[in-house]
């Protein structure tokens, strides 16, 4: 185990950072203390703190031997300290609920709650959560079915050793199961950027991967283009209301083995953090013989032959390598079957019985299931909960639960119908969640159905899961049960992506319309049926014979996320937008909401819109000599045609120059989505300076991960101040930089549907090394201003840049720099105010020419702070008595001019591309960044605040 990099000093009260790091200074407490509680803590220590994490440590570490105990136990490296226990995880959630009148209610919340939630997180997705490799052991431990729960993030019980395990969206992988060769992956969400972050971790970002994908995705579209070795296709469903929803994983080793991994979660961040999640790992499948017989390796369940008809069913030839793949490796140590659904018309075999569906899963149920007592419900629960019917006889009854009930009893003896189940979050589980109500985003059960169906409120119960710490964890797993309460055995488990709709299982219209066993299912879902309790496959099926020896897995390591997404609390809306007498009421929408917006997107940030060759430089061409853009709007196609309409990644356009290093100040970063743009630039190699405003724990210890990238957030002299400044420094090859100066955050939200401006400057070559200290300045004094104002920072590793830009030549540069710096400043002589309104003041007095006082001073931006008890009070009185100004000559009565303010009304948010969640970028009572103009035939004047 690594030791902890802050040492005596740390200040961590995360269990995660103590299961990872060593702290010889607490070691040598806890072992004098015996782990007991009772330590002796040296003076020169917080009492307070190293209690707190004494106490972090006996939860992570186990109670010092004693006596000939702790001599035998001396020889035990410490790294095996923390060897996770060996407690079965097969159970994914508890299903003793309590019964509740209160169906989940997923009421609606903001985005910008949403973010600033995840702006609060204490766990750092991106890196804080990597163990070392070789800690596969809990897969020993997982019962028969191996299955596993992800962690919830807020709940410190779900990361103690045993309670589930530790995030596997990375453990499949690892050196310690075997070195990935290749990977594919059918996922009906994903996000190449975050996906291809934890390859990147993995160390795997190099080997072939496919993707197939049932959201549509241009980013997915054009991943080719910068990673030739990943190959992304949307799967076609032959009918419109059809969607691929499977969520598999397929792992190829170097060894020449391969293993299965079926889960309920799709691949972006969300689903990985504070959700409940089930996933069925396989055991590690060998490769057989080249001589093997065709019917060596199947399961005793069918599962590999099944896998290969759900397979071929796909109908893409880029599968058929995989397909020849399994059906060469030995499946015979998998003891669970595979059920799958495929959209068409399926006839009832007379060997397979059912091929796909619920009725698949009835075929199963009737052959092999032991016989159940009728009075034995049938649980269900699902975070998605579709149009039943307007009774329970309907369709649950007569279609779905017909077939679940089923089991091996012979037939002719009257059978009753077993009692129906539903878990599913109330208001108050959702309310009460880690995420609060943004936990209900997840749980897409809506008013409009929930009223149509007033008969469920009889069958539901509530969700908990106390046993497994994740009654906060809303579930977006699904899972389907019989199981006996009284003596706590359970029949059968399935474990699958599909929720309780018609849609997903099966609508028995088509059932009733083909007649005798015909199916066109809908939807596409894989699922497998696991059976744990009364060892069911041992009893109805022979033991299998012992041929090879199975192998065994060696250990997993802890898994880390991607940076989450933080959201500003303050972006721009449009520059060109009316004046209205209504302010924005951003109204509150479910994250659900926003997921299925983004499912909607024609294109997405992590490979945006990106110009030929030279593109850009052509753009910064015509957009001369102000140089003056928005950004392009995703869902406002012709924006992207715009010439003066740029993406992030034209600005790292190689037509501009070729980037050696870079700044990037900001408030809100999310390092995640801005080094994904740095890769697909080539640059992710390069020195990267990131200053931010907003305390992050992912970018605190992004330099662990990335040598090259030095993170530091900003510390302000006052408790009220913020770094709200958004600039770039970008320094080329050929010695020459530039300067942006933007309104966008570093988030992917920014830069998608709100309208931003940036300012970016000309070329900016290197002077001669002779040059006199006054060359190169422009004529409005930009250069000095900027140095100024970096300075102001006190931050030396911006030191190197300030000296960069002093040997630069800033001549072609027409406009201002007006900057904000905390604290008390006295006008000088000769640059008269240093900072804010009042600098912007003195330039417009001397640069702006002479304007009419009827002309009124428009303001535009996306927040609004409290102004005062009347328009005299501040706005009049100072903000725009120093916007007012120009150079008329002194002596003459003047008038106060108008004051506009344009900010987007209700109809406008109501009515944008992103519907309300638009809203979530216009908060009120927070400082904000502006563009300002002064007249175009003088200059324009950027403003950047502090």
């Amino acid at each position: 185990m690594k030791e902890c990099p802050y040492g005596e000093k740390c200040y961590r009260k995360n269990p995660i950072h103590f299961g990872e790091f060593s702290h010889a200074h607490l070691d040598a407490i806890y072992e004098k203390g015996n782990g007991g509680g009772d330590y002796d803590i040296p003076d020169k220590y917080s009492s307070e703190l190293i209690h707190t994490q004494l106490k972090l440590l006996e939860k992570v570490l186990p109670k010092p031997a004693t006596g000939k105990a702790k001599e035998s136990s001396a020889a035990v490296p410490q790294a095996h300290r923390n060897a996770p226990s060996t407690s079965d995880t097969a159970s994914s959630s508890s299903f003793n609920s309590h019964a509740s009148t209160s169906s989940a209610a997923a009421r609606d919340t903001s985005n910008l709650a949403k973010k600033q939630k995840l702006a609060e997180r204490n766990i750092s997705g991106l890196h804080s959560r990597r163990r070392g490799e070789g800690r596969n052991g809990k897969e020993a431990g997982a019962c028969r079915s191996l299955q596993y729960v992800p962690h919830g993030h807020h709940g410190l019980e779900a990361h103690a050793p045993g309670a589930a395990e530790r995030d596997p969206s990375r453990r499949y992988s690892t050196k310690a199961w075997a070195r990935s060769r290749a990977a594919s992956k059918s996922i009906f969400m994903v996000d190449i950027g975050w996906l291809l972050g934890h390859y990147y971790f993995a160390g795997i970002l190099d080997k072939p991967l496919l993707v197939l994908y049932g959201d549509e995705s241009p980013e997915l579209l054009g991943i080719g283009k910068f990673k030739p070795q990943v190959t992304a296709i949307g799967v076609k469903m032959p009918t419109p209301f059809a969607t691929s929803h499977t969520k598999m994983m397929l792992l190829g080793y170097a060894d020449g083995s391969m293993r299965v991994v079926i889960s309920t979660a799709n691949l972006y961040e969300d689903d990985w953090h504070n959700r409940t999640q089930g996933l069925w790992i396989s055991p590690l499948l060998p490769a057989l013989s080249e001589d093997a017989d065709t019917a060596a390796g199947e399961s005793l369940t069918g599962f590999r032959q099944d896998l290969m008809l759900y397979l071929v069913e796909y109908k893409i030839s880029q599968l058929q390598p995989w397909i020849a793949r399994i059906r060469k490796s030995d499946f015979s140590a998998i003891n669970v079957f595979f059920v799958g659904s495929v959209p068409g018309g399926h006839r009832e075999g007379s060997v397979r019985g059912h091929p796909w569906g619920h009725a698949r899963l009835g075929s199963l149920l009737a052959k092999h299931a032991t016989p159940i007592d009728d009075r034995i419900p049938v649980v269900c629960q699902s975070s998605s909960i579709g149009s039943l019917g307007a009774n329970v006889q309907a369709w649950i009854q007569q279609d779905f639960v017909n077939s679940l009930r089923k089991d091996s009893s012979p037939g002719g003896k009257l059978r009753q119908m077993p009692p129906f189940k539903m878990i599913y979050p109330s208001f108050n589980n959702v309310s009460g969640s880690h995420d609060g109500m943004i936990g209900g985003g997840c749980l897409p059960y809506g008013k409009n159905t929930n009223d149509k169906q007033p008969w469920l409120k009889a069958h539901l119960q509530q969700w908990k899961s106390s046993d497994r710490h994740r009654s906060r964890a809303m579930p977006h797993i699904k899972t389907y049960s019989r199981y006996n309460l009284t003596d706590q055995s359970i029949y059968w488990f399935v474990l699958t992506s599909a929720n309780l709709s018609k849609a997903a299982w099966v609508d028995a219209i088509y059932e009733k319309g083909n007649g005798g066993g015909d199916y066109d299912i809908p939807d596409k879902y894989s699922s497998e049926l696991i059976h744990t309790q009364l060892k069911l496959l041992e009893k109805v099926l022979p033991k299998p014979a012992t041929g090879k020896a199975k192998e065994s897995s060696a250990a997993v390591p802890q898994a880390h996320r991607n940076a989450p997404s933080t959201s500003d609390t303050a972006s721009s809306s449009s520059f060109n937008s009316h004046a209205s007498t209504s302010s924005a009421a951003a109204r509150d929408t479910s994250n659900l909401a926003k997921k299925q917006k983004l499912a909607e997107r024609n294109i997405r940030d992590y490979i945006p819109v990106v110009v030929e060759k030279g593109g850009m430089a052509k753009k910064l061409e015509r957009a001369a000599p102000y140089n003056m853009f928005l950004t392009a709007i995703t869902d406002s196609k012709p924006t992207h045609q715009e010439p003066l309409s740029v993406t992030l990644q034209e600005i790292l356009d190689e037509s501009l120059g070729e980037i050696e290093s870079s700044v990037q100040i900001n408030f809100m970063v999310d390092i995640g989505w801005l080094l994904g743009h740095y890769y697909f630039a080539g640059i992710l190699d390069k020195p990267l300076l990131v200053l931010y405003g907003d305390e992050s724990p992912e970018l605190l210890g992004i330099g662990k991960f990335k040598p090259q990238v030095t993170a530091i957030g900003v510390k302000m002299p006052t408790p009220f101040a913020t770094s709200h400044t958004k600039m770039m420094l970008l320094g080329y090859a050929d010695g020459s930089m530039r300067v942006v100066i933007s309104t966008a955050n570093l988030y992917e939200d920014d830069w998608h549907n709100r309208t931003q401006g940036l300012w970016i400057s000309p070329l900016l070559p290197a002077l001669s090394e002779d040059a006199d200290t006054a060359a190169g300045e422009s004529l409005t004094g930009f250069r000095q201003d900027l140095m100024l104002y970096l300075v102001e920072y006190k931050i030396s590793q911006l030191q190197p840049w300030i000296a960069r830009i002093r040997k630069s030549d800033f001549s072609a540069i027409n406009v201002f720099f007006v900057g904000s710096v905390p604290g008390g400043h006295r006008e000088g002589s000769v640059r008269g105010h240093p900072w804010g309104h009042a600098r912007l003041g003195s330039l417009l007095a001397k640069h702006a020419t002479p304007i009419d006082d009827r002309i009124p001073v428009v303001c535009q931006s996306s927040s609004i702070g409290s102004l005062g008890a009347n328009v005299q009070a501040w706005i009049q009185q100072d903000f725009v008595n120093s916007l007012r100004k120009d150079s008329s000559p002194g002596g003459k009565l003047r008038q106060m001019p108008p004051f506009k303010m344009i900010y987007p009304s209700f109809n406008n948010v109501s009515g944008s591309h992103d519907g309300m969640i638009g809203g979530g970028c216009l908060p009120s009572g927070s400082p904000q960044i502006v563009i300002a103009r002064g007249p175009c035939h003088t200059s324009r004047l950027i403003r950047a605040i502090i």
